[in-house]
């Protein structure tokens, strides 16, 4: 199993996307998405999907790189964009920008999306807020239904992902990324690529019975809801990324992605020193707390993932063999010089 660098997997990502006719600043962007999920365990948003998922697309030429990102309409604290089917990343890195930009002047910024593609990693792009001491806030729903409602056995629904980011100051900030279904299709993928099997509760059989196969989601099963709670959440996701932004529901799209991207400006609100201080106040509080049985220690949101980019960082990232073989000999394929792109031997 080959441990990367993350300039090494930068390299790739970037070679890539220019292989399809990425610009230098948009392969720049897809790779910095896809190396930040490597590195914060994130693994299916990244290099596993390499192949199967972002070479898959690019190839099909379901994603454009180089299309143009339009501005559909725009008031002084919202706007809505056109990706232009272009690659998903650089969409909502500009969507994000812009909601940014707009909450500087207005206190609020929001941000609708539509004909996007995938752009990974959701908590990437809430993430970008905290650059500019403001709260992000991520969304997106899918053209491609996974996901039954509470108490039915169809794919309806979108995994629609869901994050937000809240800056701190002693600590690392409080950062939410997750599925609104019971799990990612990613996470899915991720097993049934490693041979794993899943905990019950995760997805059905294509008869509507819960399985612990991953291979069920790809035979006619479906990812399930997270709860009751979870299912409400996962149909405001489709609706705030979806219909808002003049896309279709998920079960009625052939193609695109549609996002959703806001950004609150703290300072505007209240003093953002202050602020930081009342949030590293909660989690002292919150990590001081006696532990319940059956733990060890209180995690706050996002802590276990930058503790894993500070170990991947320092000690790389481990690709498995199958997937490495797949991609490099795709590269190959495509007249790609990996090798070089990754300075193989340095």
């Amino acid at each position: 199993m080959p441990i990367l660098r993350e300039d090494q997997l930068r390299g790739l990502y970037e070679a890539l996307a220019k292989k399809f006719g990425a610009p230098g600043e948009e392969a720049s962007i897809f790779a910095d998405a896809l190396v930040q999920a490597d590195l914060r365990g994130f693994d299916g948003q990244g290099i596993l999907l390499m192949n199967e998922h972002w070479l898959k697309f690019l190839r099909a030429r379901a994603i454009k790189p180089g299309s143009r990102v339009s501005i559909v309409k725009e008031t002084s604290a919202m706007a809505l964009l056109d990706g232009g089917g272009g690659l998903g990343q650089v969409i909502g890195t500009k969507a994000m920008k812009l909601a940014v930009e707009k909450a500087r002047k207005s206190g609020v910024g929001i941000v609708s999306v539509r004909n996007s593609n995938d752009w990974g990693m959701t908590g990437y792009y809430s993430m970008k807020a905290l650059e500019y001491d403001c709260i992000g806030i991520a969304m997106a729903t899918f053209h491609n239904p996974f996901v039954a409602p509470w108490g039915g056995r169809d794919r309806i629904l979108g995994s629609n992902p869901f994050s937000y980011a809240i800056p701190a100051r002693r600590h690392w900030p409080i950062v939410l990324d997750m599925a609104t279904a019971a799990t990612s299709g990613s996470r899915i993928y991720e097993a049934m690529i490693h041979g794993k099997k899943i905990p019950e509760g995760l997805v059905l059989d294509a008869y509507g019975s819960p399985t612990t196969n991953p291979r069920s989601l790809y035979e006619g099963g479906a990812l399930m809801s997270f709860g009751p709670r979870g299912y409400g959440l996962l149909v405001m996701v489709e609706i705030l990324a979806g219909p808002l932004s003049d896309m279709g529901l998920a079960s009625d799209r052939e193609a695109f992605v549609g996002q959703l991207c806001v950004a609150i400006d703290v300072n505007q609100f209240t003093p953002i020193d202050e602020f930081k201080e009342k949030v590293d106040r909660l989690i002292d509080k919150v990590k001081s707390s006696r532990v319940a049985s059956g733990f060890t220690e209180i995690l706050v949101p996002g802590e276990k993932e930058f503790r894993e980019k500070q170990r991947r960082t320092s000690e790389g990232i481990s690709v498995p063999d199958n997937v490495w073989q797949d991609v490099t000999k795709i590269a190959e394929e495509l007249g790609v010089d990996w090798k070089q792109a990754v300075r193989w031997n340095s």
